[in-house]
């Protein structure tokens, strides 16, 4: 992932990489205009919060201007997550064409693991899986490089 400073909803700079997880993390790219990506920012707390006790950060990024609700979204639903906003879609632009919900799955290092370009019943599967199955491939690899 490129690195960018972005401002959280208190309106304090946050760096990308440095907001990243012991183990993982999810960046999600939404924007509270588009429905698809407005539900996927809702059920953050069900499909990726769980994950932070074992080392999975999860950064939402409100791509475009914010909507006067935005402070009560993040309230409502970014417990556990780093909100942060990017009014100009600068650093969107930096790592993607088009149009949100955009989600990327990243190691700690920020290497880009897994991604997806919509959000839908299937694509929440398969960020699960894609989470799971990370923390059991670095689990595995631990144990064998201590043997």
């Amino acid at each position: 992932m490129p690195q960018s400073m972005l401002k959280d909803t208190a309106g304090r700079e946050h760096s990308i990489l440095k907001s990243l997880g012991q183990r993982l993390t999810a960046i999600v790219f939404w924007n509270a205009g588009n429905p698809y990506a407005l539900d996927q920012f809702e059920e953050l707390p069900n499909d990726l919060v769980p994950f932070k006790e074992l080392g999975v950060a999860t950064v939402a990024v409100h791509v475009g201007p914010e909507p006067d609700n935005y402070g009560e979204l993040c309230r409502q639903f970014g417990q556990g997550v780093l909100c942060m906003s990017d009014p100009a879609a600068a650093y969107f632009e930096k790592v993607a064409e088009g149009g949100v919900p955009r989600t990327y799955l990243v190691d700690a290092s920020g290497k880009i693991i897994w991604l997806d370009i919509e959000y839908s019943r299937t694509t929440r599967h398969d960020l699960r899986n894609a989470v799971h199955y990370s923390l059991r491939h670095a689990a595995g690899a631990r144990r064998d490089a201590v043997r």
